[in-house]
């Protein structure tokens, strides 16, 4: 990859290109290529794996499609143009710009993981690319900037295998003495199916206008949006078989079979209108307030079609979207408090802020529902929209994988016992719509913080506390739902079942939801309403040193406590009635610590590494199935005795679990026996993660000024997990685990007791290394950056050297070309003497600083006076390189004269007296800095060599950009 830039004098536009292409390529971990020691890590045995393959093989099921399908590729590529044009005689201010970008991307193949087979698989392709105009001009005390931008993507799959898919449910009995459920696949990707192309445009306009006083600044934005998004909804497009057992798969008997009966084509159009207004107004120097608001709305050009049955069954229409006109009134302040030890960085500017104080408050809306409109587009429960099939228990139909890869047609479209034949068979389509009143995702927010040095100057610390009020958050009812219970688990403390027994396969557990619904004509009708509520508190802090050139050992680091609490509705997660709704603590953890820590090696390489400690997430114990007969997986688990359970097999594995439960999850289930369990009432270990960054000095490894080296590590405690433990005594260093919630599995349901018969998964809350299959990786990433265009101070002084003889302006003088070009490097002897009162000079330093200053003006003034000459002299037609060469060399030549000047003057000055420098006038006083720019390209200084805040004379136009590849 790399960069290209330059400049067309005549119009004065800047132009530049940026390419990046990427290959990744790493091992496709699938069940075909897992070692026995990933096997038993997943918490699979060897021997259920080698029987699985066994009954793929008596069915003639493909496991790999190709040999090069041991390795996955990730391929990405992208361009970025963009010409910024500046009209020579703009008086106006006249300003034009044209961004072009183009993206592609493939994953060849998508990865599956250890429990499914390669050819479970297939490859995942996307493009996109977009244009951007952009106008600026004044009126007189106006301001108009407009933008227009159009965008256009697509991203589709290609499956590797056209089959259904098949998911088997296996219990392995591991050599440690516990077992492992684990869920294999096989057959076809039903996911890769879909096909989704959009095509965007966007308008923005902002008018400001600026009071003559300076005062006040009143914006009037306006924007509009419009996107059409046209989508091929394939999923479970040739069907899903569920097997309960590894006996049930050889023999064919499947617990479930699913299938989308045919693909649709949606077409998803969105139109976005928002205004603004808003006043920055400066009320005193200390004192800025911004106030304002906002008013948007979405509008959906196309709506569902109709159903009459819809209206007549819950009287409710399925075709009204949700147009709702969002106001949000914003107001915040930024106060500043006394000024700080700090100097001025140069002549005029504002001393640095003893402390800034901001704050604001304002009610903040989420734009659309884009997503959930398109599921209600699809849905109507016409024979226009989606069809699907459920078969549960007996009426599951037998499998032949062999008819269905000679003949697609012959995958089942109806279930073993027909249509309509028995209560585990459900042709119903599904219905979506939205509730009357419906409005969008809105928080009222507020945010106070507090910015500052402290320690005397010597770090600065960051406080800001926020607090939101969370409003019409979304949920879904199931308006399809018969709330009257049928019967109740004696055995669960009188769970609520609203199916009849006889509504339950007996060998599976397998629930037929039919006799839950108001109606059998639908299966589910989903109404989305916005009626729950949340609250969200955040404290942070953050902590670093206040640097004053350069440092060779930096460190910040930072805590943030947050609190959230939420209404949480049942058809999300239920005890028991899915109507009911209840306040819970939300899973995030609520501490995380934050670090960084970089150390510069004898000026060659400077290390950086950044961390962060978070407490665990919470999480909820659940059942693997639906119990209630809802036809949502979300049912909370009841915690059984392990010591007075009656079910002897249910109480040894329940008594093998608590056995090897971390302490934490098992006291969790202690304080919940003999109830259904609450929300999120476990919690996570702490995890920990971080990635450590490389930069090679190019001065010291020679190489080029416009060229950069970096080496990046991903989870490098990974790495040091692995080198000092071994890859089988881990400790789970560097890894974020999510411990498995689900507690128990179903296996059966008996209709005598009406108690159904659990499976222990004995992996519940695990956290240990041993059995992650997912786990964070190790990744190094060598970058190398480069500028390959001219540079700008080429193109800059290509620009002041073009006045007067290509352009049709005043040539400057020699002296003119003189001034400009010294004074393009910073000299920070003039602001220490300029400042001399503030910084308290003695008579001693001020005299010897002065001294060095007029040596180094007038050596610096000797150096360019020939250079100047010679420019100034340059006929029309002058050749661009001769004259840059000449001006480096001078340029060079300046700055090791003011690399051994500031060498005397920063041994003149005391520690508290540099404390009171600026970052921009301690850069020009170390010689590493200097070093750095001596060739120009300030802009390439790493940020993390230790300076901050530099101000870069030429460079400081701000035309760099840095691309990597």
């Amino acid at each position: 990859g790399g960069r290209a830039s330059g400049a067309l004098v005549e119009n004065k536009a800047f132009y530049n290109a940026s390419f990046q292409v990427d290959r990744n390529a790493r091992p496709n971990r699938t069940l075909l290529s897992t070692g026995s020691l990933g096997l038993l890590t997943a918490g699979l045995s060897p021997d259920s794996v080698t029987r699985f393959f066994e009954a793929l093989d008596a069915r003639a099921i493909p496991r790999l499609i190709a040999a090069d399908r041991t390795s996955l590729f990730n391929d990405s590529f992208s361009l970025f143009t963009s010409l910024d044009i500046q009209p020579p005689n703009a008086v106006n201010g006249d300003a034009y710009g044209i961004t072009f970008n183009v993206n592609m991307g493939r994953q060849r193949p998508v990865g599956v993981g250890a429990t499914q087979l390669a050819a479970t698989s297939g490859d995942r392709i996307n493009w996109g690319g977009g244009a951007q105009l952009r106008h600026n001009r004044y009126f007189g005390l106006w301001l108009s900037e407009a933008s227009l931008a159009v965008n256009a993507s697509r991203n589709y799959g290609d499956p590797y295998v056209d089959l259904p898919l098949g998911r088997v449910r296996v219990n392995s009995a591991l050599p440690n003495g516990t077992t492992g459920v684990q869920t294999l696949g096989f057959g076809g990707n039903q996911s890769l199916f879909n096909d989704v192309r959009t095509v965007g445009t966007q308008l923005q306009h902002t008018l400001s206008w600026f009071d003559e006083a300076n005062k006040h600044r009143i914006k009037l934005s306006s924007e509009v949006r419009f996107s059409d998004t046209r989508q091929t909804i394939a999923n479970n497009l040739r069907g899903t078989f569920a097997f309960n057992s590894l006996a049930d798969f050889e023999a064919g008997r499947a617990a479930s079979f699913t299938r989308q009966l045919t693909a649709l084509e949606r077409d998803l159009r969105q139109l976005a209108v928002a205004l603004s207004l808003g006043d920055t107004w400066r009320r005193s120097a200390d004192l800025q307030l911004q106030y304002g608001v906002r008013v948007e709305t979405t509008r959906f050009p196309t709506a569902p079609a109709f159903n009459a049955a819809i209206d007549q069954a819950f009287d409710r229409r399925n075709d009204r979207l949700p147009t709702p006109i969002v106001v949000s009134p914003r107001l915040g302040f930024s106060y500043t408090l006394g000024s700080a030890q700090e100097i001025g960085a140069f002549a005029g500017a504002a001393r640095v802020p003893r402390a800034v104080v901001r704050g604001g408050i304002g009610l903040f809306a989420n734009g659309g529902a884009g997503g959930q409109v398109g599921s209600a587009l699809d849905n109507t429960g016409l024979p226009t929209g989606v069809q699907q099939l459920v078969c549960t228990g007996d009426a599951a139909p037998l499998p032949d994988w062999t008819a269905y890869e000679r003949d697609l047609g012959l995958i089942p479209s109806t279930c073993a016992d027909g249509r309509g034949g028995s209560v585990f068979s459900n042709a119903a389509p599904n219905v979506v719509l939205f509730a009357r009143g419906f409005q969008p995702q809105q928080a009222a927010r507020a945010n106070l913080s507090w910015q500052g040095p402290v320690l005397d100057a010597r770090a600065s610390l960051n406080v800001e506390g926020t607090f939101a009020l969370n409003l019409h958050q979304a949920q879904p009812v199931d308006l399809n739902f018969q709330s009257d219970p049928q019967f109740a688990l004696a055995s669960e403390a009188n769970r609520p079942v609203f199916v009849q027994p006889s509504s339950i396969d007996p060998l599976t557990g397998a629930i037929a939801a039919a006799d839950a619904r108001v109606t059998s004509a639908f299966n589910r009708v989903t109404e989305y309403r916005s009626d729950l509520r949340s609250t969200t508190a955040q404290l942070s802090l953050r902590l670093s040193p206040i640097a004053r050139g350069f440092q060779r050992f930096g460190w910040s680091g930072g805590y943030t406590y947050t609190y959230v609490r939420e209404q949480v509705a049942g058809f999300q997660s239920t005890p028991g009635n899915p109507l009911a709704r209840e306040w819970a603590v939300a899973s995030i953890g609520p501490h995380q610590f934050s670090y960084n820590l970089r150390y510069n090696f004898f000026d060659y390489v400077t290390v950086n590494w950044n961390g962060q400690f978070r407490s665990g997430a919470a999480f909820t114990p659940i059942v693997a199935n639906d119990l209630n007969g809802d036809g949502y997986t979300n049912d909370r688990a009841f915690i059984h005795d392990p010591n007075t359970e009656s079910d002897a097999t249910l109480r040894g594995e329940l008594q093998q679990l608590y056995a090897t439960l971390p302490g934490a999850t098992r006291r969790c289930l202690e304080r919940q026996m003999g109830r259904v369990a609450e929300r999120n009432s476990c919690r996570a270990p702490w995890a920990s993660t971080a990635t450590l960054n490389l930069t090679l000095d190019r001065a010291r490894f020679r190489m080029p000024q416009r060229a950069s080296v970096n080496l990046s590590i991903d989870n490098p405690l990974g790495a040091a997990d692995l080198l000092f433990n071994g890859a089988n005594n881990l400790r789970g260093w560097g890894q974020n685990p999510f411990p498995d919630q689900a507690l128990l599995y179903v296996r059966g349901f008996d209709p005598g007791t009406q108690r159904f018969r659990y499976e222990v998964n004995q992996r519940f809350g695990q956290t240990r290394p041993q059995f992650l299959t997912l786990r964070s990786p190790v990744t190094m990433t060598v970058s190398m950056r480069i500028d390959l265009g001219p540079t700008l101070e080429s193109q800059m002084l290509g620009e002041m050297l073009s006045q007067g003889r290509t352009r049709g302006t005043i040539r400057p003088s020699e002296r003119e070309l003189r001034t400009m070009i010294v004074q393009g490097i910073n000299n920070p002897m003039t602001t220490i003497l300029r400042q001399q009162d503030s910084l308290r000079l003695d008579a001693r330093q001020a005299d010897s600083i002065a001294v060095l200053n007029r040596r180094y003006a007038y050596r610096a003034d000797s150096i360019w006076l020939p250079v100047a000459r010679r420019l100034s002299a340059l006929p029309v037609n002058f050749n661009r390189d001769v004259a840059y060469g000449d001006f480096l060399v001078a340029r060079r030549a300046q700055v090791e004269l003011l690399i051994r000047s500031v060498a005397e003057v920063t041994a003149l000055l005391t520690p508290a007296q540099r404390r009171k420098l600026p970052p921009q006038v301690n850069n020009f006083l170390d010689p590493r800095f200097l070093r750095l720019i001596r060739n120009g390209n300030g802009l390439y200084v790493p940020a993390t060599s230790g300076f901050s805040g530099a101000s870069f004379g030429f460079e400081s136009a701000g035309f760099f950009e840095v691309v990597s590849f």
